[in-house]
């Protein structure tokens, strides 16, 4: 659902904020409330509240649950009339957007002392949030496709199928490299990357799972239905997606999409650590041996060979 989407954008946007805060101070903050700390203790206790009592239990109301209905009906009924009784899972997403809105302020805060320290602009790092922006809109905008359904628009045939999970796959690959290109960017002093080249993936599957309201599909169907003009055939084409027409070349596209992302992550994450390991010269994912004569560090073969 879109609440999971929800979660989603509040998970990696915060980690975005401290990688981007970090980018520009030099230090990494951990707020009053962070995820590696009271993020991942709400999860772990959240889980095992749903393995107790199962998913159902955030259907409950906030109020009924932890008594407040009948002290809030008792003293302030004009303020139960106001606020409603809403679910446990509509009062955690409340308290996750407040948390990602103070986090943000918080953030700025440390980065305007810095920039104003440094005799720098003050503006100029919140423009620095563009890629973040342009890549969750490009997201948002494929999953909201209707994609090979027919019928009204917006029908986000992802969020509604098998391939929902799939597509929270391909948005981590993609955003974990987005992130670490920023960081790379930090520890070596290099400019920020404003561009990536997965923007060209998602920004075709955004454009093509959307085909229908942006060159007016429905209205060209009903047109054709209507009419039978043949010399509006290649405006029907036109309006329709070209690569994600049946659920089996939405499936396809999926699963193209999320080999993409991985091998682009992977082969930053080599990358980074071959160049590391070279300059200072150790090892790195392999298991070496002492040679007692020398005293080099070898691996189990070089030392074998060595004695042979």
């Amino acid at each position: 659902s879109w609440w999971t989407v929800a979660a989603e954008l509040a998970a990696i946007a915060n980690f975005y904020l401290s990688t981007w805060e970090e980018f520009h101070t030099g230090t990494l903050y951990l707020g009053i409330f962070n995820g590696p700390v009271e993020g991942i203790i709400m999860l772990v206790v959240m889980y095992t509240i749903t393995g107790i009592y199962g998913t159902s239990f955030w259907d409950k109301k906030f109020l009924a649950v932890t008594h407040l209905d009948r002290l809030i009906a008792r003293h302030y009924p004009e303020l139960l009339y106001h606020i409603g009784n809403p679910g446990l899972n509509d009062v955690l997403f409340i308290f996750g957007g407040v948390q990602v809105a103070f986090n943000i302020v918080l953030s700025y805060r440390n980065v305007y002392r810095a920039r104003k320290a440094q005799r720098k602009y003050v503006l100029s790092p919140l423009g620095r949030f563009l890629p973040f922006l342009i890549t969750t809109g490009f997201h948002l905008a494929w999953l909201a496709g209707s994609g090979p359904l027919s019928g009204k628009p917006y029908q986000a045939y992802i969020l509604r199928s098998d391939l929902f999970l799939p597509f929270l796959l391909f948005w981590g690959f993609e955003f974990a490299h987005q992130v670490g290109r920023m960081i790379l960017a930090h520890v070596t002093h290099q400019k920020f990357p404003y561009w990536d080249w997965s923007w060209v993936l998602v920004s075709v599957a955004a454009i093509d799972a959307n085909a229908g309201v942006l060159f007016g599909r429905w209205e060209t169907r009903k047109y054709l239905a209507k009419a039978r003009d043949v010399t509006n055939h290649f405006s029907l084409i036109l309006s329709q997606p070209l690569i994600q027409r049946t659920p089996k070349s939405c499936a396809i596209f999926m699963a193209v999409s999320i080999a993409y992302s991985l091998v682009a992550y992977t082969r930053f994450c080599t990358l980074v650590i071959q160049d590391i390991t070279n300059f200072l010269g150790i090892a790195c994912f392999t298991v070496r041996k002492r040679d007692p004569v020398t005293g080099d560090w070898l691996t189990s073969q070089e030392l074998e060979s060595k004695r042979a």
